[in-house]
């Protein structure tokens, strides 16, 4: 709501507002401490104490009032979130019968059924079983992973033709990527070669031959940004990540980080053209400078998110919210709970988090004076996928049982 549209209470009494620009005033309180409360019919009011100290003025900065929350289911079944690309996200419906692929517009909530089509020689693919799916950098197709490592190219501006890689390479890759130049080339890392598809044409051609010991080998997950290639070459000892320029004539490796031999790795997808990494059994996020690439930032972490304006990660373990800052290389706790964290991301505002806990789904603002404002938004079980669009004004998340009349599946609210 707009400050126009809401009233305030200094000490649970109603306060005479004097309006300015994009906000309001509050004057001839004398120094003591306050409570502060701002409301609006059908949203979750905002409270906190504040201090008020002589000749000094103070500031309530981005507040936002949320709206009373009422989860409303758009999808039921098995449900899984695949990539999102702005307000363009991929739902992959479970079933035995054949895995469905849902487009969903997150700003409107709206969702349109991508695979399989009766157009797309829906016989051909009926009990498909979709394994993951990924935007092309322009959002305009969408690589789609299905069984047996069988990879189909949908456009969404004509989805009811179909592209199967089969149909022109021999052999299936085992991992397949976009380029981060347009939606006509996918590139492949098997074992120490890396090769590129071209969608216009057809073909298929090697691109870079990786130097190998005999008793190393490259590990599946990568990153190519441009022509920087990064990925994890496993030695007996241990791991090291390494980057090449693949626009070179000459490939020249550089070692940029060991890691211990038993880590699970991947990348990290961001809004930074970075190769940030998850250690995913020994729980470790590491995450690159972007000024000086040569310093790493270690963080104990299960989960991470970059925020919208990229000046701070945020990130959980089981049982704490913490934040990051580039500029101040600080961490900051936002809270600490009993009950296991699942899963945390930013509000676009950034002045907000959502998290989960197994059965429940909340916000939690950062504004530490006083008590944070904790806001209960949901109840389900194995509360997961939580997505908000880019104007902070919808949220998606999935969940296996919403309550006991309810079964599980997508919810927006």
């Amino acid at each position: 709501p707009k400050p126009d549209d809401v009233e305030v209470y200094i000490n649970n009494e109603k306060t005479k507002l004097e309006r300015q620009e994009n906000g309001f005033r509050i004057t001839n309180l004398l120094p003591d401490e306050y409570l502060v409360r701002i409301e609006k019919e059908g949203y979750i009011s905002w409270q906190k104490t504040l201090l008020i100290e002589s000749q000094q003025t103070t500031f309530i900065n981005d507040v936002l009032l949320f709206k009373i929350p009422h989860p409303l289911q758009i999808l039921s079944g098995e449900i899984i979130f695949g990539d999102q690309h702005e307000d363009k996200t991929l739902a992959i419906k479970k079933s035995s019968d054949g895995d469905i692929l849902y487009l969903l517009h997150t700003d409107t909530a709206e969702l349109t059924t991508l695979f399989p089509l009766s157009q797309q020689n829906q016989n051909e693919y009926n009990g498909t079983t979709i394994n993951s799916v990924e935007w092309s950098a322009n959002g305009e197709k969408i690589l789609i992973e299905a069984s047996q490592k069988n990879f189909l190219v949908l456009d969404i501006r004509n989805p009811f033709r179909i592209l199967a890689l089969a149909d022109f390479v021999e052999t299936n890759p085992n991992n397949l990527h976009w380029s981060s130049f347009g939606d006509h080339l996918l590139y492949s890392l098997n074992n120490n070669i890396l090769s590129h598809i071209n969608l216009n044409n057809k073909t298929s051609a090697q691109v870079a031959l990786l130097s190998v010991e005999e008793n190393d080998r490259i590990l599946e997950p990568f990153s190519l940004t441009g022509t920087t290639l990064h990925y994890f070459r496993q030695t007996p000892t241990h791991i090291q990540l390494e980057s090449v320029d693949i626009g070179q004539q000459t490939l020249q490796a550089k070692n940029l980080l060991l890691l211990n031999k038993d880590a699970e790795l991947d990348f990290i997808e961001s809004n930074a053209a970075l190769p940030h990494f998850i250690d995913q059994k020994n729980e470790k996020i590491y995450i690159f400078n972007p000024q000086d690439f040569t310093k790493v930032t270690e963080l104990n972490a299960q989960h991470a998110t970059l925020s919208n304006s990229g000046a701070s990660w945020l990130y959980n373990n089981n049982f704490e919210l913490w934040a990051w800052s580039w500029e101040k290389n600080q961490t900051k706790l936002i809270n600490r709970y009993s009950q296991p964290i699942t899963e945390s991301v930013w509000h676009p505002l950034n002045g907000y988090v959502v998290y989960a806990h197994p059965t429940s789904l909340h916000l939690i603002e950062i504004d530490t004076r006083d008590i944070l404002n904790d806001y209960l938004l949901a109840n389900g079980e194995s509360l997961s996928g939580i997505q908000i669009n880019s104007q902070g004004t919808r949220l998606f998340y999935i969940s296996q049982q919403a309550a006991p009349e309810v079964g599980g599946g997508l919810f927006t609210l």
